[in-house]
């Protein structure tokens, strides 16, 4: 896909305003709405393109103590050292994988409910092995002290937050409004068709149009043949 910018840019030459500063950031945050949205509704009719839109994280840990959690005794778990931004609704789906960074070793499944996890730390024979929570914007793993990172694998809510949680995280080199969305192309055009058909109102828009981006990442409109 093409990135903020080259989106925003496409949009504002549109409407007349490409050297509209704030027009074009307005421009970048209706592109994160309907990407979103978008993303949302693919989803939910395929599952399996949740592989198009992941982005794989190793995230830091640190050890924590959780004796004033209500029921929990006087214990120390690992949490990653930054708060991980919502992952998108979707699939009731929230970590397609948390585990070992070297993806080899799956923790299962990610819980958000207390009672579930205090459940599963109970059970006679399984109740030692990893346990992950995702609690208050945290991952918070049980049962094991001695890793430095997880490896976590989702698909985010917002593309930009998660692009700034991965570098204030020291998770992956810090990027700007010049990073490619993750996706494939379609979906890219039906953004821009989108916000084109209903916050700029451009009437009569239809699929005859594709956004390409050439080898020197300038963004060009090509009609079909």
């Amino acid at each position: 896909m093409a990135t903020y910018n080259e989106i925003s840019e496409i949009l504002a030459e549109r409407a007349g305003r490409q050297l509209d500063t704030a027009f074009n950031e307005e421009m970048k945050v209706l592109v994160d709405i309907w990407y979103s949205r978008l993303r949302r509704d693919t989803l939910e009719q395929n599952k399996r393109d949740r592989k198009f839109f992941k982005q794989y994280t190793e995230v830091p840990l640190e050890v924590v103590n959780v004796s004033e959690w209500p029921g929990f005794p006087d214990i120390r778990v690992s949490r990653t050292k930054c708060k991980i931004p919502t992952p998108l609704r979707a699939n009731g789906t929230l970590f397609d994988f948390v585990g070992s960074v070297n993806k080899l070793t799956s923790f299962g499944k990610v819980y958000d409910q207390m009672h579930e996890l205090q459940a599963a730390l109970d059970a006679k024979y399984t109740g030692a092995s990893p346990k992950v929570l995702w609690l208050n914007e945290y991952i918070w793993i049980f049962n094991s002290l001695d890793m430095p990172a997880i490896g976590v694998d989702t698909i985010y809510d917002d593309v930009r937050e998660a692009n700034s949680f991965r570098c204030d995280c020291g998770c992956a080199d810090c990027t700007d409004d010049d990073i490619e969305y993750p996706g494939p192309r379609d979906i890219q055009q039906k953004i821009i068709q989108a916000i084109l058909g209903t916050e700029l109102r451009e009437k009569g828009t239809t699929d005859t149009k594709t956004i390409e981006v050439n080898a020197d990442s300038q963004t060009q409109e090509q009609h079909r043949n």
